[in-house]
């Protein structure tokens, strides 16, 4: 029976260690209730998960009890915790993705066989492959004891479904997990699990380090694919905010995921050739193995499309790298697989493996990179707004300077090569100098936001980073703003913004109580308390000129 409209969608909400600090689940409250996941079991983070579980359904009108189908959209602990809950109170028919019955059969040692192969053959050794095996292996047996497979009632194929008293639409969206189901109800209701998140793109984990992580990255872009074909008035995510933007969710990741791929090659363009090099050069601000599966299926997938190579050769040339040589001894006369320009073999006595670019390929992102540090050093002057004519002196209004530290070099003086000093050199100070606190308000995600601004050399001219990840909302929700109001110190009346759309950037600021200066016609409107088409003007409205 479709209820379609006429059913309510409740929110619970879990704290969790990790961005963006909280994981949701959702009761549909339907002619018989569905509980579309189930949090975070109890231990994981605070001790007071079963409570917030209980006083969840509570605020409902519900009981554990009283759940009668749950609905899981894949298998990881932070969506299927309170399931014993819920299974221990009734008997509640319980729906999960079809592939998770054949993941949860697997045997354990043989899956810490192919990890330990897979692994390795990146170039993990010793205690870190260890770490790694382990893991895969508590994380198989920890969840499948939360979901039982023999309590699973019906395994749940792509396409039309039924739930309960739901119709729905299945669809895969792996990437994230390789079984991931969304559900599409009514065709206006998506509870999407962890996929189409607004603040931020999901790390890709498909199945860990095991044979699939091959198809992380082509089951990650075809599941955007999918999501692109519907059009729901609100998406139920299990991070972030309920929100409407699918469309452009999936095309910021679609992005992202591409951004990603040209980023590892670069990285990979640049020397470091190994697994653990590329992930800790990819992420700095987070732990390097968490990192390890995302990067590994980026690398296969690079490899695929021929942008590096792998031959089988005799061993590599050395390292005076600490960490590579104590991660990679030598083993005379073995063979193994080396990844590296296209018709250049190298012979050696060690068995690491390593990583080359294949020959002649771009670094997109890093010509991007030097490209965009060239406009904000001046290189480059942007076109003014179409409309807005040469000479045209918008009015502004004085904005006080917002309080913080200088950011100087060590000798007090200017300098050329510096972007948050746009505008030196043409007789007018830069930001820097004007003795203001520097915050990136940006819907990103963490890693990203500081990867970005350590590449375009920027970072250390930058006072606080807000990203959307770790509020757990993105622009132009007030809580972005309060975040970098916090980490500031200051009144929001002193402050200003700098933003180049409208609707997230001007307005969300203003309704935050901070002034905005709007950067180009699509941040024009109503709302702007200032109006400039280029960034060297930036210091010339905070100073009050």
């Amino acid at each position: 029976m479709n209820q379609g409209h006429a059913v309510a969608v409740h929110r619970i909400e879990f704290g969790v260690d990790w961005p963006p600090g909280h994981v949701a689940c959702y009761l549909v409250d339907a002619a018989e209730p569905v509980l579309v996941d189930a949090g975070t079991p109890q231990g994981l983070a605070g001790g007071e998960e079963t409570a917030t579980f209980r006083a969840g359904l509570a605020e409902a009108g519900y009981e554990p009890e009283d759940i009668e189908h749950l609905v899981v959209t894949h298998p990881h602990v932070d969506h299927v915790g309170q399931v014993p809950t819920v299974l221990e109170a009734g008997d509640p028919t319980v729906y999960a993705p079809a592939g998770v019955r054949e993941r949860f059969a697997r045997d354990a040692d043989a899956l810490a066989d192919r990890v330990r192969a897979n692994a390795s053959a990146y170039g993990l050794t010793g205690e870190t492959l260890d770490r790694e095996v382990a893991a895969a292996v508590e994380s198989l047996e920890r969840d499948r004891d939360l979901l039982p497979p023999d309590r699973v009632d019906v395994w749940l194929e792509p396409g039309r479904v039924e739930l309960g008293p739901l119709d729905a639409t299945a669809v895969h969206t792996p990437g994230h997990q390789a079984d991931h189901l969304a559900y599409l109800l009514d065709d206006d209701v998506l509870l999407s699990g962890d996929t189409a998140m607004a603040p931020f793109r999901p790390v890709l984990l498909h199945d860990g380090m095991d044979d699939g992580h091959t198809e992380a990255f082509p089951g990650a872009f075809a599941a955007l694919d999918r999501l692109a074909e519907h059009d729901p008035e609100r998406v139920y995510p299990g991070h972030g905010e309920v929100h409407d933007r699918l469309d452009e969710v999936v095309e910021r990741d679609r992005g992202k995921l591409t951004s990603r791929l040209d980023r590892v090659e670069s990285l990979v363009a640049d020397g470091n050739d190994t697994l653990h090099a590329v992930a800790a050069a990819l992420t700095p601000s987070v732990e390097t193995r968490r990192m390890f599966s995302e990067t590994m299926s980026a690398l296969a997938h690079l490899e695929r499309e021929g942008r590096i190579e792998r031959e089988t050769v005799e061993g590599c040339t050395g390292s005076d790298d600490p960490l590579r040589r104590g991660l990679f001894r030598p083993r005379r006369g073995r063979r193994r697989t080396e990844v590296h320009p296209r018709g250049v073999r190298a012979v050696c006595r060690t068995a690491d493996r390593r990583v080359r670019p294949a020959r002649g390929r771009a670094r997109p992102l890093e010509i991007r990179a030097r490209r965009a540090l060239q406009g904000a050093r001046g290189d480059r002057v942007p076109d003014r707004p179409r409309g807005l004519p040469e000479g045209d002196d918008r009015a502004v209004r004085r904005v006080a300077p917002a309080r913080g530290r200088v950011a100087r070099d060590a000798g007090g003086g200017e300098r050329r090569d510096d972007p948050a000093g746009a505008g030196r050199g043409r007789g007018r100070p830069g930001v820097a100098e004007l003795g203001v606190h520097v915050g990136v308000v940006s819907d990103i995600d963490t890693a990203e936001a500081h990867d970005l601004l350590d590449r375009f050399g920027i970072e250390g001219h930058v006072d606080a980073v807000t990203t959307s990840e770790a509020v757990g909302h993105t622009k132009p929700d007030a809580r972005m703003y309060e975040d970098a109001l916090a980490k500031w110190g200051g009144d929001a009346a002193d402050g200003v913004m700098v933003g180049d759309r409208y609707d997230h950037d001007v307005a969300g600021a203003v309704d935050a109580g901070l002034d905005a200066i709007a950067y180009g016609p699509d941040a024009y409107g109503p709302k702007a308390t200032h109006e400039i088409a280029d960034m060297r003007e930036v210091p010339g409205v905070v100073r009050g000129e």
